[in-house]
């Protein structure tokens, strides 16, 4: 049997042929590291502000200066910014319908008082604009492949590790990506997983209605028919039927942004007090 050096982009591997591969057989090695002078291994969290102190004692007096006024001068465009956003999803309180700005906004209020940790969505980006994200604990990222499906599964991992620690663990959950694994409420449901799953219900395949979209508008095809196959409204999904059927208290659909902030204040005591807890929030179309 012989092996043959393969490439494809991005990888690298063999192949192996010959009379005991009746079948060619390819390993392949993703995303190999990349080059370094000197590699080190360790734990960034000890690591980095290792670094940060070295640089600091090498770093001249006037170096300082200029690092602790650029310093100043970001710190201070950030509180401009981020004074904005607040503004802006304070005033998504007077639309018809949810916005996913206004919907992280009571979000984090619901939970500011609490030790909480987000692990799955990111709301179109507010969170990350309007939570004091502080520990590293407390966002544990997006899926890396876009996967449908992946919000429930992760997030039941994340309550799962944080059980008994006394936080808060929000599942910010699109509809359609629940679509795809609704059976895992089953487990949140038969193992009491303290899990806060907010239903970002827009009614839609989102990701699909918005490459439907921009294809129409790139082709000259009518934009309207972006809803067809991708809408999920006659009927609706009954997401507090669906939880309370695999055993999970539950409430809505909120609908009106009015009523959001009691409705989370609800939720999270419920899954403080160690249960799971569904919210179905519709918000605004695509």
């Amino acid at each position: 049997m012989q092996a043959i050096p393969v490439g494809v982009a991005g990888c690298e591997g063999h192949l192996a042929v010959g009379d005991r591969a009746p079948r060619a057989l390819v390993v392949l090695r993703l995303q190999p590291k990349q080059p370094v002078d000197l590699a080190l291994v360790g734990e960034t969290r000890l690591a980095l502000p290792a670094l940060a102190d070295l640089v600091a004692e090498r770093l001249r007096p006037a170096d300082r200066d200029a690092r602790e006024a650029r310093r100043a001068a970001l710190a201070a465009a950030a509180a401009r910014r981020r004074a904005a956003w607040e503004a802006e999803a304070h005033a998504d309180a007077a639309k018809e319908l949810v916005t996913p700005a206004y919907l992280a906004l009571c979000l984090r209020d619901a939970a500011a008082k609490h030790d909480w940790v987000l692990s799955n969505s990111t709301l179109e980006g507010w969170t990350r604009r309007l939570w004091p994200i502080t520990e590293r604990y407390q966002w544990t990222g997006l899926a890396g492949g876009a996967g449908v499906g992946y919000g429930i599964g992760a997030s039941l991992g994340v309550a799962l590790v944080h059980e008994g620690s006394g936080r808060v663990v929000v599942d910010a959950q699109p509809d359609d990506d629940l679509l795809y694994c609704t059976s895992a409420l089953w487990t949140a449901g038969a193992e009491h997983l303290p899990l806060l799953m907010v239903m970002d219900n827009n009614r839609s395949f989102g990701n699909s209605e918005s490459h439907q979209r921009r294809m129409a508008e790139q082709r000259g095809y009518p934009v309207e028919r972006r809803k067809i196959g991708t809408r999920v409204e006659d009927p609706p999904v009954a997401w507090a039927g669906v939880a309370r059927g695999f055993g999970i208290p539950a409430s809505g659909p909120v609908m009106r942004p009015a009523d959001l902030p009691r409705a989370l204040a609800t939720a999270v005591e419920a899954v403080a007090a160690g249960e799971p807890y569904l919210v179905d929030v519709v918000g605004e179309p695509l």
